[in-house]
């Protein structure tokens, strides 16, 4: 019998719940909810709130963060850890460190103070794009490509225009 499962949903800057990637998402899965957030908010608190409703849902929660949220997301994790929710995680693009920004200027500094240097997460899923113009995913730990599923989206740019190719995996990732 599967699981229930609550699909939640972290952006990445300057994107929003309108964003073709969660309109594509909630098609798939319907229930899909996006942890909403702009620049010049506390990202701290918003990380703690976040987890206060993942704790109070019932179903088994998958998380799916793109670029930005991906690091929200492993800052998420990292204060579930301590309770029995252990969420499947889909990284898309993610930015796990200020060394793979690209283009300097896009990070506003409202933001980049709460981005964590991330080096080592375990069995999660990351799809990354073999020509991203935003961050640089050859900067991604030797650790975390070994002890996680990745897998490169061919011709493809930052906003990851091929991410409903990837459900099937997704869905594999999901339910093994």
């Amino acid at each position: 019998m599967k699981k229930e499962l609550q699909y939640y949903y972290v952006h990445g800057l300057h994107s929003s719940k309108k964003a073709k990637k969660f309109k594509d998402i909630q098609i798939k899965y319907p229930n899909a909810i996006c942890l909403d957030w702009l620049v010049g908010d506390n990202l701290a608190e918003k990380i703690k709130d976040w987890v206060e409703v993942i704790k109070e849902s019932k179903l088994e929660a998958v998380l799916i963060g793109s670029s930005t949220g991906c690091n929200l997301i492993v800052q998420m994790n990292q204060l579930l850890a301590t309770s029995t929710i252990h969420p499947k995680t889909i990284f898309l693009n993610p930015l796990l460190s200020l060394e793979q920004v690209l283009i300097k200027e896009l990070m506003p500094e409202e933001v980049e103070k709460y981005i964590s240097e991330i080096n080592y997460f375990k069995d999660y899923l990351l799809i990354v794009s073999d020509s991203d113009e935003v961050l640089d995913h050859k900067k991604i730990s030797l650790q975390i490509k070994e002890s996680n599923q990745m897998l490169i989206s061919e011709n493809d740019n930052h906003k990851l225009l091929k991410f409903k190719d990837h459900f099937e995996t997704i869905d594999a990732y999901i339910h093994f």
